[in-house]
């Protein structure tokens, strides 16, 4: 239950950036996003039921289906965040996406 929390904290997370992020893309770019969005998604789906197969009817497996769908929300949180920023982050990070820094762990 732990790591089911934390995934929806998680997701919860980049939902708010994605919100920010209609806000601070020109709309093309926002639209193109929503493409590539549902896709990341369709992707992390398929793999974090993948990954807890080697694990059919143990305890573990839905702490690693809900570990594994934290780690990529929050890899796709950290590659997402810099477009809150001047350039994209060609400048570095700013405060808009150090909002992102600190997750939520289990």
């Amino acid at each position: 239950m732990c790591f089911r929390r934390v995934a929806t904290g998680v997701d919860a997370r980049l939902d708010t950036l994605l919100a920010q992020l209609r806000i601070v893309l020109p709309s093309a770019a926002f639209d193109s996003l929503q493409v590539v969005q549902e896709q990341w998604r369709n992707y992390s789906r398929a793999h974090c039921v993948w990954e807890p197969s080697f694990y059919d009817g143990g305890t573990i497996a839905p702490m690693i289906e809900w570990g594994c769908i934290s780690n990529l929300t929050a890899e796709r949180i950290g590659q997402l965040k810099h477009f809150l920023c001047e350039g994209h982050g060609m400048t570095g990070p700013c405060r808009e996406s150090r909002r992102y820094d600190a997750l939520p762990r289990p």
